[in-house]
């Protein structure tokens, strides 16, 4: 499938930036995709922290990114962000194309149906969820299902429901496939 022109700018402009790099070395990307869903309008509001490592007498250790520059880098993306936390090793922050959806994660702390809508989660594991423990796939099962589907780990960032894991981990297959076409990660581990 070809890309779109602006959203491969986008994708490449993430990638390069040096910002929103993971906490884990061995996914460097993981934040920046986190961003791209969200800059790609495949989920309403996504969140990602951004934090770099900095050198110290004992190696190193990780500081959280300046939110000024980060919110610049969010704006060339056409992105709206809020702060969602922030401590000495990064700051998190929510993105999404409309302001408004931001204003309604804010007013949405305590609903986790609300929240989960606004992130892109499918709606049936959404209700799940909200109905608690009993309505949920046990999570050995659901990463079971995630690895027969070749899904990266943690990309499913939402709990399945039992019935209907299948087709809820749809959502997430149809957001790997666009961070592959758009040059995150290589087809068959997460972004690197």
């Amino acid at each position: 499938m070809p890309t779109d022109p602006d959203l491969q700018y986008k994708a490449d402009l993430l990638r390069s930036t040096p910002l929103f790099t993971g906490a884990d070395d061995g996914y460097f990307n993981s934040e920046k995709s986190l961003i791209f869903l969200a800059a790609a309008n495949l989920k309403p509001v996504s969140a990602a922290s951004s934090g770099h490592w900095q050198a110290d007498s004992d190696g190193r250790h990780r500081v959280a990114d300046d939110l000024g520059q980060v919110e610049d880098v969010l704006r060339r993306f056409g992105l709206h962000s809020m702060v969602m936390g922030k401590d000495e090793f990064a700051i998190t922050v929510a993105v999404s194309l409309d302001r408004s959806l931001l204003e309604q994660l804010a007013a949405s702390f305590d609903s986790h149906k609300e929240i989960g809508r606004l992130f892109g989660y499918p709606p049936s594991a959404v209700e799940a969820f909200d109905r608690g423990q009993t309505e949920l796939m046990s999570m050995d099962d659901q990463e079971a299902i995630e690895r027969e589907l070749g899904l990266w780990d943690g990309l499913a960032n939402f709990r399945c429901s039992r019935l209907n894991a299948h087709e809820e981990l749809q959502t997430a297959v149809r957001w790997q496939e666009a961070l592959i076409r758009y040059g995150f990660g290589n087809g068959t581990t997460a972004p690197l």
